[in-house]
């Protein structure tokens, strides 16, 4: 039989101790989840069927600490008793269960709660019950709960269960504050009013463990990247463009049109990815990840162009009045600079003429523009 250890990190035992009991490998849920719970922070974790979201939920049990022996370590709450004999179903197919301190207690199968009293005189570690049944307990004073407690939630994924939110509600008023909350929801948006009552929590999301098993698939073709798709060996010129994109966003970007694109990313990329897509999108004005000698300032011309802020221009309307009439890739314009009354665009050296010609006179934005080389500063020369 395959011995839990009480305080030691599970990963690397996982997928012995559900062989041992039958099962195959960890899915995906399992072997994301069982870590994160036992850092002991509040969590919220979208879980689909066919997860294994039962085992999953019950294998953290086996490694926290006990606490006060009179006390359970984890308490699940569910909204249905057959839900609720599910679990008992699972535990007992684990190593170790009902030996020693690793005995289960259901609450709610039994129509009377009065049948529930004898399995409590046993103190068991982890109680696994109906809402109503454990709200029931804890105003008979059959139920107490310490510090080291953790608390599982799992949210119905209709409406048939109306009080069950309230029901949650009022037995989180009767736990300790540092007991740890983890909300399993078929959605992040179904779990919105109870995750107002988590303390900073962590996200675990389904679609997130969906892509991670493609990634896997994928990885030996990735390190398999030409050196153009590498990090490029330029650290500083990247730092360089980064501090103009920046200085770009508090001169010249429209605040308004910015929030627009916030809003969008935050409705649709998960918290953790975010930084993720902020670089890829990096690399893809990059161009896929190499700097282009254009990009660098090299061989780089500045024009003037006779309009700015006033007449609402932004970097963007100009870029575009270029890349048009010049034929140039999204890559080959430089950096821009729109100022009250007129702005600074770069330009490749050998399109700088064709952009004067094709562009100085012309009407834009209602009124008709300059375009002419800009005047080089004191003591600049022509490189």
């Amino acid at each position: 039989m395959v011995q839990f250890i009480r305080r030691r990190h599970p990963a690397e035992k996982v997928e012995t101790v559900l062989s041992s009991a039958g099962f195959g490998k960890p899915t995906p849920l399992q072997t994301e989840y069982v870590p994160a719970s036992l850092k002991g922070r509040d969590l919220i974790v979208e879980s689909i069927s066919g997860e294994g979201k039962t085992i999953a939920q019950l294998l953290p049990f086996f490694f926290r600490p006990r606490g006060r022996r009179k006390t359970p370590s984890v308490l699940i709450l569910v909204g249905s008793a057959e839900e609720a004999a599910k679990y008992e179903v699972e535990f007992n197919r684990l190593p170790d269960a009902r030996t020693g301190d690793n005995l289960i207690a259901v609450m709610g199968k039994n129509p009377q709660a009065g049948a529930d009293l004898h399995l409590l005189t046993k103190h068991p570690g982890l109680i696994v019950g109906t809402t109503e049944r454990i709200i029931d307990h804890i105003r008979r004073n059959n139920l107490r709960f310490g510090n080291e407690l953790m608390v599982v939630v799992n949210i119905p994924g209709t409406e048939e269960h109306a009080n069950f939110d309230f029901d949650v509600e009022f037995i989180f008023t009767k736990l300790n504050p540092g007991v740890q909350k983890i909300l399993f929801t078929p959605s992040v948006g179904r779990a919105e009013k109870l995750s107002s009552l988590l303390k900073r929590p962590g996200i675990l999301y389904a679609t997130e463990r969906r892509s991670n098993e493609n990634f896997a698939k994928q990885q030996e073709n990735t390190k398999m990247k030409t050196k153009d798709e590498q990090f490029p060996q330029d650290t500083e010129i990247l730092k360089g463009k980064l501090t103009q994109i920046v200085q770009l966003i508090k001169e010249d970007e429209d605040p308004e049109v910015l929030n627009g694109y916030r809003k969008l990313i935050k409705k649709t990329v998960p918290l953790h990815l975010r930084g993720y897509v902020t670089a890829y999108l990096f690399k893809q004005v990059l161009g896929g990840g190499a700097m282009k000698t254009t990009a660098s300032g090299a061989a780089m011309q500045t024009i003037f162009v006779s309009i700015g802020k006033n007449r609402k221009v932004f970097p963007r309307d100009l870029a575009k009045l270029f890349r048009k009439n010049l034929n140039l890739g999204q890559n080959e314009i430089g950096n821009i600079k729109v100022l009250d009354n007129y702005s600074f665009i770069d330009v490749p050296r050998h399109a700088a003429r064709k952009a004067i010609d094709a562009l100085d006179g012309i009407e834009f934005h209602g009124r008709n523009i300059t375009v002419n080389f800009a005047r080089k500063k004191k003591g600049e020369n022509d490189g």
